[in-house]
């Protein structure tokens, strides 16, 4: 028959087991919530193109060889999204637009675009992640981010169906693609100006 000190022992362990599973537990959910509720929307430099200003004209083949224009009229929004196959902020959050196309393709359009970044590594980048078998145009270009006057990544820039800047600014989660997309729909420049606003701020 085990003896106390043994049953003890073990009662011990099982604690201890528990409270470390307990803790990575809470850890996540922490790590959930600071995602969730952290985020107070990509933030607008003050650098690049200007609010309400006309987007380049910009003609350029993807990696799949397909023709792609930027800036001009369209009938739908157009989400640029700057980055670097390097970071992995711009990695996880492909899926995020993947979906973004899925639910609102109907009205907007993702274009991704590469800087600072071989044609052959891109390729292999788009490979690993599927983006060939997507509808999203995966664009190799330094010339464009230096037409756009991007230099961080990722970097999100709004352009309405007339071809004009609507909002920017960096991204770090799928929360602050959200905030640069409700911002374009609301008509300011960014998700931060239009809590502050008179309609919105608490009033004190």
């Amino acid at each position: 028959m085990p003896s106390l000190e043994l049953i003890s022992h073990i009662l011990l362990w099982v604690i201890i087991i528990l409270q470390g599973i307990f803790l990575l537990a809470l850890a996540r959910q922490i790590g959930f919530l600071h995602e969730r509720y952290g985020s107070t929307g990509a933030r607008t430099m003050n650098v690049g193109l200007n609010i309400g200003e006309p987007a380049p004209v910009f003609s350029v083949e993807d990696i799949a060889n397909r023709q792609v224009t930027l800036g001009m009229e369209r009938n739908k929004r157009t989400l640029l999204f700057f980055l670097a196959t390097g970071c992995s902020i711009c990695t996880s959050l492909l899926p995020h637009l993947k979906r973004l196309i899925r639910h609102e393709g109907d009205t907007l359009e993702v274009k991704l675009v590469a800087f600072g970044t071989r044609l052959e590594d891109a390729k292999k980048y788009a490979a690993e992640h599927s983006l060939l078998d997507t509808n999203i145009p995966f664009i190799v270009s330094d010339d464009l981010a230096l037409q756009y006057r991007v230099t961080l990544a990722p970097y999100g820039i709004v352009i309405n169906q007339s071809g004009v800047v609507r909002a920017k600014g960096l991204i770090n989660s799928r929360f602050d693609i959200e905030s640069l997309l409700n911002a374009e729909e609301v008509g300011v420049p960014n998700i931060q100006q239009y809590l502050e606003s008179p309609e919105v701020a608490p009033s004190s």
